[in-house]
């Protein structure tokens, strides 16, 4: 039994599109579907075009979060609060917020687009910071004051001791949140944008095929997430030089709002 369920694991995703090929092939319903591929990938499109940006952003902007917070004082007050507020509001919240609010409080007029990408930014970059700055946190002292005692700078001592072992360390876990941030994506039909989800929604209010829509949905989210988390475990073992174990990155969950 144990080797059925082992061989079902690595093979999961051929099994997956094997059975959707299948489907297709002897389902009617999903003819009446094949003009719509169109608008799936363009859909599909704008839902890795605002994952990457907001990935990428929420990086950085984790990254200045994280050095404000270890650098104390004030920094560290204000990084803080927008840490703690950012994570406590609903993520709804605060996309729609992005959008709706910015007139009130900016002088010039944010675009639909402006906001999503600044929205994805400011949750991921909110777990980005923590995870960081755990990772930071985590690095032993002795090493730190071992170099001290050598005569290094502070600035040698983080880029060269300091701050390589916490990125190893923190892989798994910027990769988990990267993951969360593409799903979120799927939030930001407020605004207008039609990502993935939303296209496969629009397309079953026409066709009226909830069953073999929602099942591409589904399919299509676990067998990105699928090879998203294979790909950060492969990049994990690379560069701490360890075997990843299957399916390293569910053992910690991650969850949002």
């Amino acid at each position: 039994m144990k080797r059925w369920l082992e061989t079902l694991r690595r093979y999961r995703l051929l099994l997956i599109l094997g059975t959707f090929g299948i489907w297709m092939c002897v389902d009617p319903i999903w003819i009446e579907l094949a003009p719509s591929w169109p608008f799936f990938l363009k859909g599909l499109q704008t839902t890795a075009v605002y994952s990457t940006i907001g990935v990428a952003l929420g990086l950085m902007m984790g990254g200045c979060l994280a050095a404000l917070r270890l650098a104390g004082g004030v920094a560290a007050f204000a990084s803080s609060t927008l840490v703690a507020a950012t994570q406590a509001v609903p993520p709804l919240f605060i996309i729609s917020a992005a959008y709706l609010v910015s007139p009130e409080i900016l002088p010039f007029r944010v675009t639909p687009a402006q906001a999503a990408v600044f929205a994805l930014a400011m949750i991921g970059g909110s777990y980005y910071c923590e995870a960081l700055r755990s990772a930071i946190a985590g690095v032993e002292r002795l090493q730190v004051d071992a170099a001290d005692i050598t005569g290094l700078s502070r600035r040698v001592v983080f880029t060269r001791i300091v701050l390589p072992q916490a990125l190893v360390s923190c892989v798994p876990a910027l990769g988990a949140i990267s993951i969360v941030v593409f799903k979120l994506s799927t939030l930001l039909y407020p605004l207008g944008i039609t990502d993935f989800f939303r296209t496969s929604v629009l397309i079953n209010n026409r066709v009226i095929a909830p069953l073999h829509c929602y099942a591409l949905i589904a399919a299509f989210y676990y067998v990105v997430s699928d090879l998203l988390q294979s790909f950060i475990a492969w990049v994990s073992s690379r560069i701490s030089g360890k075997r990843p174990k299957p399916h390293d990155i569910h053992e910690s969950p991650l969850t949002v709002g």
